[in-house]
């Protein structure tokens, strides 16, 4: 899939939900999940219903300035984009004990470092933690 990235780190198994301009995660500039997102996170509950461990969620933007009037910028984006992903997760069956931390990043964890303008920056990571 186009949109799923693993790999492992010394915390954990990181899934990684990853956008396409072809494909969005989100509306442009929100948290309202696409029905690609919605497909994603049923899958992501599903499998780890098979597993024990917690978990923590971080949403993450690319580094396309973002602000409105009010100050709502990449920061509050990336995290409501993460809670949203927790909430669909949860809904997916996930019980909410597993769940260690929701996080945004906004642009300071790029997955793609040689362009951080890149749509696959903005993104859910999963984290199922080693401890």
């Amino acid at each position: 899939n186009d949109h799923i990235r693993v790999r492992v780190t010394p915390e954990g198994l990181v899934v990684e939900l990853t956008d396409r301009d072809s494909s969005p995660l989100f509306a442009s500039g929100s948290a309202e999940p696409s029905p690609v997102l919605l497909k994603l996170t049923k899958a992501v509950a599903m499998a780890l219903e098979e597993v024990s461990n917690s978990i923590k969620i971080a949403g993450h933007t690319d580094a396309k300035p973002f602000s409105t009037e009010g100050g709502y910028s990449n920061w509050e984006l990336s995290s409501e984009r993460a809670n949203m992903a927790r909430r669909l997760i949860m809904n997916g069956g996930l019980p909410e004990d597993r769940i260690r931390e929701v996080s945004g990043k906004a642009a300071t964890v790029p997955l793609i470092t040689e362009d951080p303008m890149d749509s696959r920056n903005r993104r859910i990571s999963i984290t199922l933690l080693t401890k």
